[in-house]
């Protein structure tokens, strides 16, 4: 692998690029990886990114690839855009329909290529496995295709949607013709968070740590850019004051080239005077120097990122053609890349352009940008990620676009997105006609995310909700979350406080809050006796009253399994729950919870046929679903009816692991810490396909493997 990039070349980098080349020919064998390039901002991390990517493509791989910005990190599944969207784009109608076969399908709203599915499961839980499934077998089914590669440069400024898929992806890709390679910033620094660090330290990621130069390295860079020799403690004094990072030293190599300085020992004190603060500093000495055309400019692409030439000119209030001139008079100075779109040679350059505007003209740009960007029919997240960076104004236009943004991001399994949009909207302030909403979505978009803050604003949600249908959602939604931190007897309180709120209005509404109550007081001792009073009147009201929700059944029948009562008494409870749920389409990833009662409570009475064949039939999984007769575990057989459904569209028998499967069953795995259901691609015939799709659970491939790249 050629150690040039660009025409620049990559000094004391063969270890590393080594090592590329080794994870490439792994994924063309069918060996995939995730190569996790660390270090700090401008140490060439970038370099290495785009020295795989060039690579790949020469061996052959389709190559895709993304760069996170510091303005995006709220856009969710912004990385996973860029990585997908072109290829599906691009692809004929056919060649698309194949790419979201089966499961991938969950992933296709991401990209605009199918509306949100009229779905119980969908409306009832989080999405984010759904799409996480779904975007896991589009890569394997791009795969499939060809050998992939995915480049991802700047993953410590992706968004928490993104950094979730690299993991899950990660963990999956041992027997898949995939190679991930990603660059980042150290996790512990000040720009890390919890996914990142996860990512980093997950077994299935190999670690490389990007050195800085030696001394004898920034001389010959020094030497290549002067086109003379260079005095060994002139370079000792610039590799001093930069520490080896490649950018500096290229930043102090043009200080030193405009003050016209000698790399003679003579000139190692001025070398110092030119350093780091060197940055940002010289960014704003070469932008003062440049036309007033060029500096707008500038300042308009440090707010947009990323930028097409018009919309950086509109926004700039520059005309097409002085931009042009603009754009290139930047690239001459070092400032932005040559070509289109606009981008920075550097985010350290990005952000020292941005820093040198004042905090009301940068919050100012930004709303000009909304503007802009809302004229050019841009996507919502878009908008919302410029939203985030303006001051608030008490304008409902601004709520309204933050709340539309952040129902799709929910929507889309991106919760952490949709926290960042509400907040920034509760903080406009919404009007009264907006606010009941607002802490409505923010409540649930906290309560999926795992943000201790749901309860506070389901609470105050549920205060001002008007419509029935908002109070019980709200109200099951804020239950469920205080039973999961312990706090029954306050979901109780929560249940019967809305359940008295709506009387005799809605009845079935009320019922279903019943049996969310008995689900919060028969599993805690302080409230078996209350539990045993509700059981009692619940039966009662199922008997005599129509129209009784499957939840409640569903509530009932694990409360009779509990209780010892008869196996023909649990199964009846437990079908009628089944029986009188919503039809659920056959690629639904997940069941609301009275799915699994139901299921537990038929596995506990040992009525697997009605429990298997009853499934498929009324929940449309696939209909050769049989249990095996030695794999009984009620979790396990519940988890093979949902995984059979997520990933096999054709029918199959599936069976449940158990400690002594059957070995004639090519459908029970072997014992794993954490017993997975096995699942099984459609195409598993194909040795082009997955050879192994990715299991309920993933034990570690290998020990940690982290690698410092030392020249």
């Amino acid at each position: 692998m050629p150690a040039v990039d660009g025409g620049q070349a990559l000094l004391e980098r063969d270890a590393a690029l080594a090592m590329i080349d080794r994870r490439l020919r792994d994924a063309i064998a069918g060996r995939g990886s995730l190569l996790l390039i660390e270090g700090p901002a401008g140490i060439g991390k970038t370099r290495l990114v785009l020295a795989a990517g060039q690579h790949g493509r020469e061996l052959g791989l389709t190559t895709l690839s993304a760069r996170g910005s510091e303005l995006e990190r709220d856009f969710a599944y912004g990385l996973v855009r860029q990585l997908f969207e072109a290829p599906l784009v691009a692809a004929s109608p056919p060649e698309r329909a194949e790419l979201l076969a089966g499961a991938a399908g969950h992933a296709a709203r991401l990209f605009g290529l199918a509306a949100a599915r009229d779905d119980a499961a969908e409306a009832l839980l989080d999405p984010s496995f759904a799409i996480l499934h779904g975007l896991y077998w589009l890569s394997a089914n791009l795969g499939r295709r060809s050998p992939l590669l995915l480049c991802v440069d700047d993953v410590h400024w992706a968004d928490q949607a993104s950094l979730r898929f690299l993991h899950y992806l990660g963990r999956r890709l041992q027997e898949l013709p995939i190679a991930a390679v990603a660059a980042t910033r150290p996790a512990r620094s000040a720009d890390g968070s919890p996914l990142l660090a996860a990512l980093a330290a997950d077994p299935s990621a190999e670690v490389l740590e990007v050195a800085p130069l030696s001394q004898r390295a920034v001389a010959e860079l020094m030497r290549l850019a002067f086109g003379t020799g260079v005095e060994p403690a002139f370079a000792a004094a610039c590799h001093e004051v930069t520490g080896g990072v490649p950018f500096l030293v290229r930043e102090l190599v043009r200080a030193i080239a405009e003050e016209r300085i000698e790399p003679t020992s003579a000139a190692c004190s001025r070398v110092a005077g030119l350093a780091p603060r060197a940055v940002s500093h010289s960014v704003v000495q070469r932008l003062s120097r440049l036309s007033a055309s060029a500096r707008e400019l500038a300042r308009a692409a440090a707010v947009l990122g990323e930028a097409d030439l018009r919309l950086a000119a509109g926004l700039a209030g520059v005309d097409p053609s002085t931009a042009a001139t603009a754009a290139d008079e930047l690239a001459a100075a070092g400032i932005l890349e040559e070509g289109r779109p606009l981008r920075f040679v550097h985010p350290i350059v990005r952000a020292g352009v941005e820093a040198d505007l004042p905090p009301g003209e940068r919050a100012g740009l930004h709303a000009a940008a909304v503007g802009c960007l809302a004229n050019e029919g841009a996507s919502p997240h878009r908008i919302a990620a410029h939203l985030l960076a303006t001051d608030p104004a008490r304008d409902d236009r601004v709520v309204d676009s933050l709340l539309s943004a952040a129902r799709t991001a929910t929507a889309n399994g991106a919760p952490d997105s949709a926290v960042a949009y509400l907040r920034r909207a509760l903080s406009e302030p919404p009007s009264e006609r907006l606010r009941p909403d607002v802490l409505l979505e923010l409540g649930f978009a906290e309560s999926y995310a795992g943000d201790p803050q749901a309860a506070a604003h389901l609470k105050a949600a549920l205060d001002i909700a008007p419509a029935t249908t908002a109070q019980v959602s709200v109200t099951l939604a804020l239950g469920r979350m205080l039973q999961i931190g312990g706090r029954n007897r306050e979901a109780l309180e929560v249940f019967d406080r809305t359940r008295a709120r709506l009387g005799a209005t809605d009845r079935r509404a009320a019922l279903t809050l019943e049996g969310a109550a008995l689900g919060a007081a028969q599993f805690d001792a302080e409230t078996a006796g209350d539990a045993a009073q509700r059981i009692a009147r619940l039966r009662r009201l199922a008997e005599e009253e129509p129209g009784v929700p499957p939840s409640v059944f569903g509530m009932l029948a694990v409360a009779a399994a509990n209780a010892n009562e008869p196996a023909d008494v649990v199964a009846r409870l437990a079908l009628r729950a089944l029986d009188g749920a919503p039809k659920l389409l056959p690629e639904a990833v997940d069941r609301p919870p009275f799915f699994y009662h139901a299921c537990n409570a038929l596995a506990f009475a040992e009525r697997y046929e009605k429990l298997c064949h009853g499934s498929a039939k009324r929940w449309r999984t696939p209909a050769g679903l049989v249990p095996c007769r030695t794999c009984s575990g009620s979790r396990a057989i519940a988890l093979c009816i949902t995984c059979a459904s997520a990933t096999s569209p054709t029918p199959r028998p599936t069976h449940a692991w158990r400690s002594r499967p059957d070995p004639a069953c090519p459908a029970c795995t072997p014992p794993s810490p954490s017993p997975p259901c096995s699942r099984r691609s459609p195409s598993a015939g194909n040795p082009r396909r997955p050879r192994r799709p990715p299991s309920a659970t993933v034990s570690p491939s290998s020990s940690r493997r982290r690698c410092r790249q030392d020249g």
